[in-house]
């Protein structure tokens, strides 16, 4: 059985892959494209995995197997301590997300609006913060290129936004089917729930 993750979180996206062998045992876990771990064998076939994982900032995952019936299993997963539906509504409403090309390869960079940071790729990148005329600019790079990010005021709601910038021209937000299908992997468009293709 192999099952895939959406998982939204600050500083980006993680798709995170299970493989159950439910008559080996077998565990293996990929978080994007990276084995994290793999036990071949294992006797007992319910149970609970728990992995780290994050560049960066460090997140902690525990995955739950639980039997339903002498074939059936019931696969959980929650990260920091935290379901999927929450992680994915507190990322939703605290950060922005853009992508954008930069000499053929498409970035996705992720400001976390609680704190500031700024990641792309997945990647904490430095950034550096000053006032300007109509509000505050987070200026960082990408591939040698000038990015920043705009927070000014809504002209009609007064509503703080924030405006990607590549080289001087505005880069629209990504909408959710963009941010989890147009840069690095592919997961199922419910992140909440688990795909599962045998295996």
């Amino acid at each position: 059985m192999a099952l895939v993750w959406a998982v939204k979180l600050p500083e980006g996206d993680y798709t995170i892959e299970f493989t159950h062998g439910t008559t080996s045992g077998k565990r293996v876990i990929v978080v994007n494209g990276q084995e994290i771990l793999r036990k071949n064998w294992m006797f007992k076939l319910v149970g609970v995995e728990t992995f780290t994982f994050g560049t960066g900032t460090q997140h902690t995952g525990m995955l739950s197997i639980e039997a339903l019936s002498m074939t059936d299993y019931k696969y959980s997963l929650t990260i920091d301590g935290k379901t999927l539906e929450e992680l994915n509504r507190q990322a939703k409403a605290a950060t922005r997300s853009w992508h954008f090309e930069i000499g053929g390869t498409t970035h996705l960079c992720t400001i976390n609006l609680d704190t500031m940071q700024i990641y792309c790729d997945g990647t904490l990148v430095e950034s550096v913060g000053e006032f300007v005329e109509d509000g505050t600019e987070t200026h960082f790079t990408v591939e040698g290129q000038d990015v920043y990010v705009l927070a000014t005021p809504a002209p009609k709601t007064g509503k703080l936004e924030h405006i990607l910038y590549v080289n001087d021209e505005e880069v629209s937000v990504a909408q959710e089917e963009e941010r989890a299908n147009k840069v690095g992997w592919h997961p199922p468009k419910s992140a909440a729930e688990p795909s599962a293709a045998s295996s």
